[in-house]
């Protein structure tokens, strides 16, 4: 089985990024989904945000296409962009309550503290952490693109081992 998804990196003009508490797997996520058969990574981006946050955006960057093996899985890419909030039309709001207990905004430097991160927002840190992106001065940039981050996971989807 092939499983494909993307995420979405929400970053506001305090340096903040949208996190998500996703009751069946206990992670902290930005919002993600899953690319459906025959539909383009843009289109399942735009289409999984709407239905999760209910807002649309525009000007978003592709920051990590990542390979990650999961247990029972034969392959998966997480394709994880990034938009700045002055690019989003709407206010992001918890679209489907069933799946996330909460919607809030954590501060970048803080991630590492909120507990359990899904893999979206741990491919975000770890490009910031190994100088791929930059946040400064309320602006976020690539460095390089990023194809090296490679994870595993286990039975838990917090325990992540960087290749």
């Amino acid at each position: 089985m092939n499983i494909h998804g993307i995420g979405l990196v929400i970053i506001n003009e305090k340096d903040e990024i949208l996190i998500l508490d996703h009751n069946k797997f206990n992670i902290k996520t930005v919002p993600v989904g899953k690319i459906e058969e025959g539909e383009s990574i843009y289109n399942a981006l735009h289409r999984e945000i709407k239905e999760e946050i209910g807002v649309e955006f525009t000007n978003e960057v592709l920051l990590a296409d990542s390979y990650v093996r999961y247990e029972n899985i034969e392959r998966s890419f997480e394709y994880v962009f990034v938009v700045n909030t002055k690019n989003i039309k709407g206010k992001p709001r918890n679209m489907e309550p069933q799946k996330h207990s909460d919607m809030y905004w954590v501060p970048i430097d803080k991630l590492s503290e909120i507990g359990r991160l899904g893999t979206a927002t741990h491919i975000f840190m770890e490009c910031l952490n190994k100088g791929y992106a930059t946040n400064k001065n309320h602006e976020f940039k690539i460095i390089k693109h990023n194809k090296v981050c490679n994870l595993e996971r286990d039975y838990d989807p917090a325990l992540y081992i960087i290749k």
